[in-house]
């Protein structure tokens, strides 16, 4: 059968040495949370993700033009069936790193605010594990696979 690991909240209460898990949540997580920025939530974020989304498919859309385009115009003979070969990798990249430049102060802010909010979820994730006794090691994306199956 499966693990009892599930307490219930008076369980956890008692673990925790509090009366209530509100009083503990407001002692110790609330002032975490607070030190967020609420600049760092919400629609600016999900605007610049938009935004990127937007400038990486219209990159891609010129990419498909170009690239098929000049694929389209050459002959078949031997070197240009390799021009054609090395040719699609550059263009490919070429036009990813073009982007990424036009965008890199949209991408500065995601990785940043990103950086934010990781560092804080961390902390009070392991102020929740060190009052359960428990160790939490912060892994950005989360925990691998193998582990999850655990």
């Amino acid at each position: 059968m499966g693990c009892a690991l599930v307490l219930n909240l008076k369980d956890l209460e008692a673990r925790l040495g509090v009366e209530s898990l509100d009083a503990f949540t407001e002692a110790q997580i609330r002032p975490l949370l607070e030190t967020l920025d609420q600049e760092t939530s919400g629609d600016g974020h999900a605007k610049a993700l938009k935004s990127l989304q937007t400038a990486f498919t219209i990159g891609f859309a010129v990419f498909g033009v170009c690239f098929f385009g000049l694929v389209l115009s050459f002959p078949d003979d031997w070197y240009f069936v390799i021009m054609k070969f090395v040719l699609f990798p550059i263009l490919f990249f070429g036009i990813v790193i073009g982007v990424a430049w036009l965008k890199r102060g949209t991408i500065l802010k995601i990785i940043l605010r990103t950086e934010g909010h990781f560092v804080t979820r961390a902390q009070v994730l392991q102020r929740i594990s060190e009052t359960l006794g428990l160790a939490y090691v912060p892994a950005p994306g989360g925990a691998p696979s193998s582990l999850k199956l655990m």
